[in-house]
C-alpha cells in the first residue's frame, strides 16, 4: 500500500510508524480510509503529540485495536489543537496542546441506583449552562467484559467550557456520589442562582437553602436527582 493510497488528515500527514501499522492489515486500512478527514486527523494528532517512544507505540497499538472494534476517534481526547486558528506552528504545537488541555478532569461514575442515568444527567447539566455540550459518548458493547450493553462506557461533556468525564457500570460498587465532593458554581446574577437552585434540586434535595450566610451574600447547597452536589454562590 503506498502513501498515495492511504487517506490522511486535514492538518497532519500519516507518519511512517502509523502507516506501517495501518498498512499491515487490509481490514484496518479500509476502516481508516472510511473515516472522515477530521477523524483521521484526531487519531494522528493523539498519537504523535506524546513525547515518549513507548507511549507513542502504545497509542498506535490502541488505535489499531479500537479501529478494529469500530471506534472512529480517540476516546476522551479534547481535539487536535493544530486545527485552531491561533495555534502556533512548529515545535510550539506541543506547548499549545498542554496549555489547552485541562490538567485535571472531574470524573462522574454512575453506579447503583444511578446506573443508566449518565446521559440524562449530562443532558440536564449541559442545558443549564452556556457554552456546554456533550462531546462524546462510547457505549458498552454486547458481551464486552465489565459492562452492560448500551450503558455509557466513556463520555466527555463540558459545563461552561470546563470538561468533565462520565461512565456508568451495573456491577456492584460500595460507593456512590457524596456531598463531600461537590461542584462549586460562581453565579453572575440573582436570576442565575435562583434558576440553578430550583432546577438542580428538583427531584433531589436542599442542604442549605439560598441565603446570606456571612461568607457570601447569597449561597446555597443542593443535591440533584442523581446524587451530585452543587454549591451555588452569588459572586
Amino acid at each position: 500500500m503506498t502513501k498515495k493510497e492511504m487517506a490522511t488528515g486535514v492538518v497532519h500527514k500519516v507518519p511512517a510508524d502509523m502507516e506501517k501499522a495501518l498498512a499491515s492489515d487490509g481490514q484496518i486500512l479500509a476502516k481508516w480510509n472510511d473515516l472522515t478527514p477530521i477523524q483521521r486527523n484526531e487519531w494522528i494528532c493523539w498519537t504523535t503529540i506524546v513525547k515518549k517512544p513507548k507511549t507513542r507505540a502504545e497509542h498506535i497499538e490502541r488505535m489499531v485495536a479500537e479501529l478494529k472494534e469500530g471506534e472512529r476517534q480517540p476516546c476522551c481526547w479534547p481535539g487536535c489543537p493544530h486545527r485552531r486558528p491561533k495555534a502556533k506552528n512548529g515545535l510550539n504545537n506541543q506547548v499549545q496542546l498542554y496549555k489547552f488541555m485541562q490538567k485535571t478532569i472531574t470524573f462522574f461514575m454512575f453506579v447503583g441506583e444511578q446506573c443508566g442515568k449518565a446521559e440524562e444527567a449530562m443532558e440536564l447539566y449541559t442545558s443549564l449552562f452556556k457554552n456546554s455540550e456533550i462531546k462524546y459518548i462510547e457505549r458498552w458493547k454486547a458481551g464486552e467484559p465489565g459492562g452492560e450493553e448500551g450503558l455509557v462506557k466513556h463520555a466527555t461533556f463540558t459545563i461552561n467550557g470546563q470538561e468533565y468525564m462520565a461512565s456508568e457500570n451495573s456491577l456492584e460498587h460500595k460507593f456512590a456520589f457524596t456531598p463531600s465532593i461537590s461542584i462549586y458554581v460562581n453565579c453572575e446574577s440573582e436570576e442565575e442562582i435562583e434558576s440553578l437552585s430550583t432546577k438542580l434540586s428538583e427531584g433531589g434535595g436542599v442542604m442549605m437553602p439560598l441565603d446570606n450566610y456571612g461568607f457570601s451574600k447569597k449561597f446555597g447547597w443542593v443535591a440533584d436527582k442523581f446524587g451530585v452536589s452543587w454549591q451555588l454562590n452569588l459572586a
